[in-house]
């Protein structure tokens, strides 16, 4: 929260502490944060508002402790394993960047004795088929990117593994160029896409259509129900319609629409899928549409600087709370890739934050989902899915629905 250390992650829990923001922004004295020591193992944290889901916000890996005097003493100390610090089931042993990192058992760590694995080494693979490579001659025992040019093949073959994450796979439109300004062509190009038909030919792995923004997984006020199922689908596919939103914005038939560009960033899918929407735009409502590929860091420059028509965005939650997701797209947000803004979306998610009660707090969650699914500043295409590969004699491991992956019980059984 030290303004000092120039960290874009401290903002978002800052936020919620009482002077913390003001702390983090340079505007406020450290003095005044509302956090206090009660001993060493308790922190008593005064809040700006009630926040219901804080705890589970603080379980977000940004905000693990380390020590402060191995932060103090090295500003790299995150960067080199003689200084690096943890306080998880295992420590680092080595790191040689871009090849290998190495770690063993936390002997100092409160439940050790339910630790199995003494060693563990994680190669650094950036190309996904190499990875492949290596797993399937017995380099290493998993691998957490399946390429998804064989991801059919490692289905058939029962290497694959897939589990439920919450996320959702999406396109941003970028409302401050024409004609993405105008919801009616936001809504005809988000139902004038086949889901199913993406998702039987790029993804291959059974993930489900989006019609709404908040994933699966996460529950509503009554926790035997999820948040998804009691709000339900928001629109549904239909051309027709798409074809006549396009007419009543001015478009018949295509006419007059400028030829827009699908950014994405370098993936087998993100490509296969942005080619799928293009040819369904170009058939379906006849607009010219092309592909806009770059390479990570340019990608994201784009997104930021809102030098792009439609691109290519996802997210995973990073607490269960449909908050992590419709958090979003408040005005100014960070992570608002499309810069719309709603005054009435704001205040529902504004008094979210505030609301002690849970019925009452959900359905201002769902009444803002509402609005973002009308005024359509995003196109849901699917709810992601985690896939991996496992040797069968790797047992244990734990795949949080978050996207983290847990080796405290990992064990290997051969």
């Amino acid at each position: 929260m030290d303004p000092s250390n120039a960290t874009g992650y401290a903002y978002p829990i800052a936020a919620y502490i009482k002077g913390g923001a003001a702390y983090n922004a340079k505007m406020g004295k450290a003095e005044d944060v509302g956090i206090k020591v009660i001993n060493p193992q308790t922190l008593e944290v005064t809040l700006v508002n009630v926040a219901p889901y804080f705890l589970a916000l603080t379980a977000f890996p940004t905000y693990f402790p380390v020590d402060k005097k191995v932060v103090e003493a090295n500003k790299d100390w995150n960067l080199k394993a003689e200084t690096f610090v943890s306080n998880g089931p295992f420590q680092m042993k080595s790191w040689i960047h871009n090849k290998e990192i190495i770690v063993v058992k936390n002997d100092n760590y409160w439940d050790a004795k339910s630790v199995k694995i003494s060693e563990l080494t994680f190669n650094l693979i950036e190309d996904p088929k190499a990875a492949l490579t290596a797993y399937e001659t017995g380099q290493v025992d998993g691998i957490d990117r399946v390429p998804a040019s064989d991801t059919y093949r490692l289905l058939k073959s029962g290497d694959l593994k897939i589990d439920p994450q919450v996320g959702t796979y999406y396109y941003a439109f970028n409302v401050t160029k024409k004609p993405f300004e105008d919801p009616k062509v936001r809504q005809a190009l988000t139902l004038s896409i086949d889901r199913q038909e993406i998702i039987a030919d790029a993804t291959q792995t059974n993930e489900k259509p989006a019609f709404a923004f908040v994933p699966y997984g996460i529950n509503d006020a009554n926790t035997t129900k999820q948040f998804r199922d009691v709000g339900g689908d928001y629109f549904q596919e239909d051309v027709a319609k798409a074809k006549k939103l396009m007419s009543d914005a001015g478009f018949p038939g295509g006419k007059g629409f400028p030829e827009i560009k699908i950014l994405f960033n370098p993936n087998f899918n993100h490509e296969k899928i942005a080619t799928l929407i293009k040819d369904m735009w170009s058939r379906n409502l006849g607009i010219s549409v092309t592909l806009r590929k770059e390479e990570g860091q340019v990608y994201l420059k784009s997104l930021q600087s809102f030098d792009f028509d439609v691109a290519r965005v996802g997210w995973t939650v990073d607490y269960m709370d449909p908050l992590s997701l419709l958090d979003i797209f408040t005005k100014g947000g960070a992570n608002n890739k499309t810069g719309w803004a709603n005054q009435q979306y704001d205040t529902l998610i504004a008094g979210v934050k505030k609301n002690l009660n849970p019925e009452a707090r959900m359905q201002q969650m769902h009444d803002a989902e509402k609005i973002l699914m009308t005024e359509m500043p995003v196109m849901p295409i699917y709810y992601e899915n985690l896939k991996y590969t496992s040797k069968s004699f790797v047992k244990g491991v734990i795949h949080s629905p978050l996207g983290l992956v847990d080796f405290k019980n990992a064990s290997v059984e051969k």
